[in-house]
This record gives C-alpha cells, sequence and structure tokens, in this order.
C-alpha cells in the first residue's frame, strides 16, 4: 500500500498528462512583408483566450498547451498593421505552424499647428525687425530700458539717436519742434497733453511698462503721415500671466 503524499503526486501527473495529451501547440514565425527581416517582439494572441506569446530574436513564437479546437490568431506590433488568421486547426498532441509576415502601416496624424506670439522686448528681436523694414526706424526695447536707470519713456527715449529731450518730457525729432513729430501708443494716436500746442508729455508713460518703442523716420502706407519729424510709435507690455515681484533700490 503506496503511502497517501505518493499517490496525490501520482494522481496530479496522471492530471497533467491527461490535460496534455488533449491540447496542442501553435508555432510559427513573423517577417516583415517587404524586408523579410524577423520582427522581435511581436505579439500572438488567441482570440477570446488568455493563451499567447511574442516573437523571439528570430522572429519565431510558440503558444503552448492550448485546448483541442478552432481558433482565431492576432498578431500585431507597432507601425505594423494587424493580422488576424481565423480558423487555426489544433489538434491533440501536435502542432499547428502558422508562419505570417506582417505588413507595414504608416501612423498619420491630422495637422499640428503651433501658435505663439512673438517677444519683442529684447534688443535682438528690435534690430531684427529695423532689418527687414522698408522703412527708416530706430528704437529702443525692453532689455535695453532694463539696463539703465531710466524711469520714464520719456528718459529711455532719449538714447535714441536723432532724439532730443526737451523740458524732460517732450521729444523732439532730427532737430525739429516737438509738433512736427507724431505718437501712437498700441498703433492708437495719442491726444496731446498740452492745450495750447500739439504735444505729448512722454513722462507720463513709466518705463517699466513699454516693451519697445520704435521712432519711424519715412513714410509708408499703413502708418498716419501727419508728421514731419518723427512717428513714435510706443508698445506696452502685455499683462502678465503669473504674479511678478519687482525690486528696485
Amino acid at each position: 500500500m503506496l503511502p497517501s503524499g505518493i499517490r496525490l503526486i501520482f494522481l496530479h501527473l496522471l492530471i497533467n498528462i491527461s490535460v496534455l495529451a488533449q491540447s496542442g501547440n501553435i508555432t510559427g514565425k513573423i517577417v516583415d512583408s517587404e524586408t523579410g527581416e524577423n520582427i522581435i517582439g511581436a505579439n500572438v494572441l488567441i482570440e477570446g483566450t488568455d493563451y499567447g506569446a511574442a516573437s523571439d530574436i528570430d522572429g519565431r513564437y510558440i503558444i503552448k498547451n492550448v485546448p483541442a479546437g478552432n481558433y482565431n490568431l492576432k498578431v500585431s506590433f507597432v507601425s505594423y498593421a494587424a493580422t488576424i488568421v481565423k480558423d487555426i486547426n489544433v489538434e491533440e498532441g501536435k502542432t499547428s505552424e502558422v508562419n505570417l509576415s506582417l505588413v507595414p502601416s504608416a501612423i498619420s496624424i491630422d495637422e499640428v499647428v503651433v501658435t505663439s506670439a512673438a517677444d519683442n522686448s529684447y534688443e535682438a528681436a528690435l534690430l531684427n525687425q529695423q532689418r527687414k523694414s522698408i522703412t527708416i526706424s530706430d528704437g529702443v526695447s525692453l532689455e535695453q530700458i532694463k539696463r539703465s536707470t531710466d524711469a520714464t519713456t520719456a528718459e529711455a527715449l532719449k538714447r535714441v539717436s536723432g532724439v532730443t529731450l526737451s523740458e524732460g518730457k517732450y521729444i523732439l525729432v532730427r532737430g525739429t519742434s516737438e509738433r512736427y513729430s507724431a505718437a501712437l501708443l498700441n498703433n492708437l494716436p495719442l491726444s496731446s497733453t498740452e492745450p495750447d500746442k500739439k504735444t505729448f508729455a512722454f513722462d507720463l508713460i513709466p518705463s517699466n511698462l513699454i516693451d519697445n518703442s520704435i521712432i519711424i523716420k519715412s513714410f509708408t502706407p499703413d502708418n498716419p503721415g501727419e508728421f514731419a519729424g518723427g512717428l513714435i510709435k510706443v508698445n506696452t507690455v502685455d499683462f502678465p500671466s503669473r504674479t511678478t515681484f519687482n525690486f528696485s533700490y
């Protein structure tokens, strides 16, 4: 009489042998349909079951102990079109060989549009704008203003070539009177700040609010022509997108 432990081991072996006798294997090789190269890591899955495998370095795969029956085999891999092979017959104790060639599939996406606003607060951006402009112009950028101690726009503009500061607030361009110049704030005309003459006091605008300021000295159709000395275009900074702190001493 065999001990109970040995009887359990024999019973377990008999059950496994019975299960294996009622199952089979699916094997094969997966290659590229255009180049014939082996595809490594392709997923091979029997639909509706948990049976599956992945192709090895030689492109081969094997799914073991598949219960006898008919199955659909799905093969997929990145950048290749998924392939389904239907009605694969798995017989008891036999190995079914299914070789596959996957067709490359290009991944297409919709048009990607990246939009961004140009930052003209830098000196290089201002110089590039002047280089491409068809007008004779000069100006000062926020980057240049930060390097100076100018507190108002009038003090910043006096550093532009051909500009003279009068009374600490009026701008004279090319030696002409302030009445022969015009001013725009964000492309909108600035009205005169004096009741008895045509001029604008640029000391009213703090320099830290200026993105850049350009003085145009020639005429173009897109700008007002009511000037003889120059057209002063003041562009303010955008509203900050996050909280900012400024310290000065």
